[in-house]
């Protein structure tokens, strides 16, 4: 795993006891992800493999944006803008 995933993770994570040998561990941040386990460290771990995770399926979706054939065309464009004419200074009132 990425080390510096990792402690930004520990930076915001946080933890509570569900029950006898439940324990939760939450992210809140650009998403939001929690994972349970037997004790604290468990949680930990299974919140850091859920990151691990869903950062693995952000590369795969960019990955197949690229793979789309290039022919495709999305929306045709418009008429070609017209050339602009330049702007001059105004005399004031006008």
């Amino acid at each position: 795993m990425l080390w510096e995933v990792i402690n930004a993770l520990e930076e915001r994570a946080e933890y509570s006891q569900l029950g006898r040998n439940r324990w939760r561990a939450s992210y809140c941040g650009f998403v939001t992800l929690s994972a349970e386990g037997t004790d604290p460290r468990d949680a930990q771990y299974n919140l850091a493999v859920a990151f691990d995770e869903l950062l693995a399926s952000f590369i795969r979706a960019a990955n197949r944006r690229r793979d789309t054939a290039p022919d495709v065309i999305v929306q045709e464009e418009g008429q070609p803008m017209k050339s602009r004419k330049r702007i001059t200074a105004a005399e004031p009132g006008t």
